[in-house]
């Protein structure tokens, strides 16, 4: 009786085991199969942005891609490490924050859609930005976007890409004419950033890329084009994030 016991306690534990194993391959199977309708529904919502601009369709469907968005990097947010492969994220110009910025339909956005704006403070420079009396005043006004305060799924080295342009300017300088960042907001510090004078942006839209290394998966960063001289539009369609390398 007690063999027989035994024996009935290994099968169940061994069904058990196997069951679990089972459920739990269904379980990421389901995951897999969310994400890719949820990834498809985004990008027939960017397709409906660039075949219908300036229509009801097209604020709908920018709604949409915004959900799905956030539903995705929660996805990716709680996915395991060994889960993750190839990571890219697209923000819309409009998905980010900004306070001196203008929605405009532009036939070359890559979405028909972005944002454009001219800074009306006074010119300032990377010095003064790294001075603690007027960075936080600098961060307020020129700000063209700022945002989206999400994390990224997990630790190691990323690129973002930046699409932007320039008005005309009446004479062309090597002062600074916009500051792009990585700021990381728990830390309140920069985790890449580079300096663009009138020279290096030009009147068509162009991809300017940093690096920077990102450690803690549940920081928050920002990704911010910030105005460094007045009467001058900047416009902004994409940026898009991408995981380089695991640490």
């Amino acid at each position: 009786m007690e063999l027989a016991l035994n024996i009935s306690f290994g099968v169940v534990g061994v069904v058990s085991f196997f069951y679990a194993i089972w459920q739990n391959q269904a379980l990421r199977r389901a995951e897999q199969l969310a994400a890719r309708v949820t990834h498809n529904i985004q990008q027939l919502a960017r397709e409906i942005i660039a075949e219908s601009p300036g229509t009801p369709a097209m604020a709908y469907a920018r709604s949409i891609v915004q959900v799905s968005g956030s539903l995705i990097d929660g996805r990716r947010t709680s996915t395991r490490s060994a889960d993750v492969g190839v990571f890219e994220i697209e923000y819309i110009a409009l998905q980010l924050r900004s306070r001196m910025a203008r929605p405009e339909e532009c036939t070359d956005a890559k979405y028909l859609t972005a944002i454009s704006g001219k800074f009306s403070g006074q010119p300032w420079t990377v010095d003064d930005f790294d001075s603690t009396a007027q960075c936080d005043r600098i961060q307020r006004e020129s700000a063209l976007v700022y945002g989206p305060y999400k994390n990224l799924p997990i630790a190691g080295v990323y690129e973002v890409e930046f699409r932007l342009r320039r008005g005309e300017v009446n004479r062309m300088s090597s002062h600074g004419l916009v500051l792009l960042d990585v700021y990381q907001l728990s830390k309140k510090s920069q985790l890449a950033r580079l300096q663009l004078s009138s020279r290096d942006v030009i009147h068509s839209w162009q991809s300017v890329k940093l690096t920077f290394d990102y450690v803690d998966p549940s920081a928050l960063l920002e990704y911010r084009v910030l105005v460094m001289q007045a009467n001058i539009t900047i416009a902004l369609d994409l940026v898009i994030v991408r995981l380089i390398s695991r640490f």
